[in-house]
């Protein structure tokens, strides 16, 4: 990786992180989608949604920590400057908290979206 000296390669790198947390998000709801979908129904007086939901709790929690982890041990280092680093780490912090945004947001509206689904049962009620 080519270390990061300039302004030009620091925005540079702070657009890229900002992409990167849309990413993660999506591929986040996608893998929640995924193992949601793998966990069978009950039957009878039916919880497997509970299950659901711990899925969502965990790889969203997972996908929070992990971006931002990754971003402060491995890309916060290859900055040289320490101002710049201080820059980097609040605009970290900012992508890290809009990934958990657009990760929540999104898996809520995919969850109204399939309201009838194993993913929308993690809503509780289901309309029949």
């Amino acid at each position: 990786m080519i270390p990061v000296t300039t302004i030009q390669q620091l925005n540079s790198l702070v657009s890229t992180t900002y992409v990167y947390s849309v990413a993660t998000a999506l591929v986040a709801v996608a893998l929640v989608f995924l193992f949601t979908s793998l966990i069978p129904w009950e039957g009878g007086a039916d919880k497997s949604y509970v299950k659901r939901r711990w899925v969502l709790i965990i790889i969203g929690l997972l996908a929070f920590f992990g971006f931002y982890l990754y971003g402060d041990l491995v890309v916060l280092p290859r900055i040289k400057n320490s101002g710049f680093q201080a820059m980097y780490s609040n605009k970290l912090l900012l992508a890290s908290l809009l990934e958990l945004v657009v990760f929540v947001a999104s898996s809520f509206v995919l969850m109204l979206a399939l309201r009838n689904g194993k993913f929308g049962s993690m809503l509780g009620k289901q309309n029949k």
